[in-house]
This record gives structure tokens, C-alpha cells and sequence, in this order.
């Protein structure tokens, strides 16, 4: 069989959720050579020991059969720099639909737009892409309405069809409290009232269990989990008991660390579905409707409270829930089975260039 070259495309600022994506595409197509290219070579550390994954250098000249573009918040902007950049990548996809003749983005959502310029953008960007896969059924309706040509599917996130081989053989017994480190910087005022309920929520389950919690930082560059992390903890009475946990390489960190917890607050969208996978319970803090519309498709119905509300969080009562024996929300395992779709979409799309 003849390898393909695939230019990959993606979110590159160290944030688990987006790294461990590219690191399932990259485990599905091992048979072939995948680029990226980045001026900061440090965002390419989670990929440094796979052997098909190769940094597309400056100037160098290499000729692609696809672009696969491998992100979450694929469609999306909500602020005037967000709308910048949509504006470049709309020349970006312009070009690349030249050189390469199949433009392809998987695993994507939907929104929210900033105004209705940007979502103009945003639409002529779909439109230069031949295949599309969603992550939620709100996003596949919109993405069907709004593209005259690209092929459209809907499947569960990619990141719940992490292998199992990748996952601990053994569930913790530690009962450690997992926090999902979040910075809203689009709207910054938010954060403090978020900081400090997972304060009290760290405290109080310390104070009534004398286990640990642990405070994950999926992404440590632009968006700078670790400097939310680090203020929770400040803010903590029982500080020694708190671990800070980051994604510092290619996501085996995170992953075993949270396999010690047996309850997760989950902020970040990847915290949850990683939860879910390792079949552990979570309570969902919504700063974004992805999660949401995720949780809404796999017919969620426990608690979930906004970000933006995080101090009316009952905590003596949160915590008690936290404690107490209960039915986990459990997902059939077919939903890990059916997130592979969006890979085996692309194969099937590719057809006789890619096995």
C-alpha cells in the first residue's frame, strides 16, 4: 500500500482535548505521513514520539492529497481578534483549496458567533470544505443547511474513542475530587466568583473526606488553565491537600491522574468527556453551549449549572452528592464505538488513497 501525505490542521496551544485528537488520527492512520506546522515547535511536544507525524518545515515543499483539518470548536468566534482570525483562515482555506483537492475537518461544532459578519465568514469557510463531521446534532443541522456541496455526518466526539490500551488497566482507589481548571477570557469578570466556589468546594470535600483533589490544567499555553489552577488553590484553606496536574505531554498525564478521582467537576468540554470515558461521575460547569448540546445528545440528565452562576452552587449540598453512593450516568459503550466514525468517514471519503 502507498502512503498519502496529509497536511493536519488544528488547535495548537497544549490543550489536551485538541493534542489527544490529533494523536487518534494519527494512531488510525499509521500507514501514512502526517504534517504539521507550527513556528512554535514546543506546541508540537505531544506528538514528538509518534513516528508518522512529521513538522511541515518552512519552505519546504511537500505535495498534499488532503487537508484534514481535526478540531473541536471548528466553526466559532466570539470576539473582534476571533473575527481576525476567521478572516485569515477563510484566505487560508481559499488557498489551500488550489493545492490540495480534498479539504476535510473533522470532529468540529458549531458556534457561537460574535455577529452576523462573523458568521457570514464562518459559512463561506464550510463551504470550502468537501467533508464535514459534527460532534453534536444542533451543528450537523446547521452545517447541512448552510453548505451546497460538503458531505455532512454527526458522531459522538472523537476523544471517546481513546483506546483502551491507552487507558489505566485498573480503576484508583485514592477517591481523590477532580476540579477542571478553567480562565474565561472573553469574559474575565466571571472568573473570581468561579475561582472561589471551587475553592469552597475543594475545601469542603477535604474537610469531610481527608482525601486529596486535584486541580487539572488541560491547557497550559494561550489559554493558561495553569494560572486558573494555581488561583483556586490560593484560595484554598486545606492548600496542602491539592494537587495541580498538567498536560505536559502527549495526555497520558491527565489521563492517569484523573483515573484517581471517583467524582470530576467538569468546566473544560474534554474534562467531561474524558469523565464519561473512564466511567467516572461528573458535574457539569457550562461556560459553553458544546457541552450542553453533548451532554443533550447522549440524553444527560443530571445537574448542570452555568459558569457564569458557579457562586449559587449549593456546596455542603454539591459535596454531599459528591459523597454519597449513587447511580452513575453511564453511556452505552456503543457511543465509544460510534466516535470513530468521524475517522472511519474520512477513510471511507479518501477511499482508495488511504486503507
Amino acid at each position: 500500500m502507498t502512503f498519502i501525505n496529509i497536511l493536519v490542521s488544528g488547535y495548537l496551544d497544549r490543550n489536551f482535548g485538541d493534542d489527544i485528537m490529533i494523536r487518534i488520527l494519527a494512531d488510525r492512520l499509521k500507514e501514512h505521513k502526517l504534517y504539521l506546522k507550527t513556528n512554535r515547535k514546543e506546541l508540537l511536544i505531544p506528538f514528538k514520539d509518534i513516528d508518522n507525524v512529521f513538522e511541515l518545515e518552512e519552505n519546504e515543499k511537500v505535495n498534499f492529497d488532503a487537508m484534514v483539518r481535526v478540531i473541536g470548536s471548528g466553526f466559532m468566534t466570539n470576539s473582534k481578534i476571533g473575527l481576525y482570525y476567521a478572516i485569515k483562515d477563510l484566505m487560508y482555506y481559499k488557498k489551500q483549496k488550489k493545492k490540495c483537492k480534498n479539504l476535510i475537518t473533522i470532529g468540529c461544532n458549531v458556534g457561537p458567533f460574535s455577529n452576523k459578519f462573523a458568521e457570514f465568514i464562518l459559512k463561506r469557510q464550510m463551504n470550502y470544505f468537501d467533508l464535514i463531521t459534527t460532534r453534536d446534532e444542533n451543528s450537523y443541522d446547521y452545517v447541512k443547511r448552510h453548505t451546497k456541496k460538503a458531505i455532512v455526518s454527526c458522531y459522538p466526539d472523537i476523544a471517546f474513542s481513546i483506546p483502551q490500551n491507552w487507558l489505566p488497566k485498573e480503576k484508583s482507589v485514592e477517591n481523590c475530587l477532580g476540579i477542571s481548571a478553567y480562565r474565561n477570557n472573553s469574559k474575565p469578570y466571571l472568573n473570581y466568583d468561579y475561582y472561589f466556589a471551587m475553592a469552597k468546594i475543594a475545601d469542603e470535600y477535604i474537610g469531610r473526606t481527608g482525601k486529596k483533589v486535584l486541580i487539572f490544567a488541560f491547557d497550559i499555553e494561550n489559554e493558561n488553565d495553569i494560572v486558573s489552577a494555581y488561583t483556586i488553590k490560593s484560595l484554598c484553606k486545606g492548600a496542602e491537600m491539592i494537587e495541580i496536574i498538567l498536560h505536559i505531554d502527549n495526555g497520558d498525564n491527565i489521563i492517569k491522574n484523573m483515573a484517581r478521582c471517583s467524582n470530576i467537576i467538569a468546566v473544560r468540554f474534554h474534562s467531561a468527556i474524558l469523565a464519561m470515558r473512564l466511567g467516572i461521575p461528573f458535574f457539569p460547569v457550562i461556560y459553553s453551549e458544546k457541552l450542553n448540546n453533548v451532554l443533550n445528545d447522549l440524553n444527560y440528565t443530571g445537574e448542570r449549572v452555568l459558569y457564569s452562576e458557579a457562586k449559587s452552587i449549593d456546596v455542603p449540598r454539591l459535596v454531599s452528592s459528591l459523597i454519597a453512593p449513587k447511580d452513575n450516568f453511564v453511556i452505552d459503550s456503543l457511543i465509544f464505538e460510534k466516535a470513530n466514525g468521524h475517522i472511519n468517514a474520512l477513510k471511507e471519503f479518501l477511499g482508495g488513497e488511504i486503507s
